[in-house]
């Protein structure tokens, strides 16, 4: 069974992200990035949808789905950090509800910009 390989591998991973600041600074540089991302590019193709006008036709359109693209990469490269944190620490994020209710709302986060492609 391949699972039984991940108990070391993951306490591995604790000991590198717990003992390398540089580690630990990386993975939440990735994190931020991907959340400034992710929100920097929404917010503005948000605020650019405000401005549509009927007349400018399907342009405005597919600059919107070429920002949707750039979003999703920025929740996955936050998700993909995000997985990186829990890993280093699984004893504080199993027990923590509001961690499970930030993992819920990605999820639909993550669920609805998947659906929009």
């Amino acid at each position: 069974m391949m699972l039984t390989g991940i108990g070391p591998l993951v306490a591995r991973w604790a000991r590198l992200y717990a003992d390398h600041k540089a580690m630990s600074g990386g993975v939440t540089y990735l994190h931020l990035a991907g959340i400034l991302l992710a929100g920097g590019f929404a917010v503005s193709a948000d605020r650019a949808a405000l401005r549509w006008s009927p007349a400018a036709g399907s342009a405005e359109l597919q600059n919107a789905f070429a920002v949707h693209r750039w979003v999703i990469a920025g929740l996955g490269l936050t998700l993909v950090s995000g997985v990186g944190m829990l890993l280093a620490d699984l004893d504080t994020y199993f027990s923590s509800a509001v961690f499970w209710t930030k993992m819920g709302l990605v999820a639909l986060l993550i669920a609805n910009g998947y659906l929009k492609l």
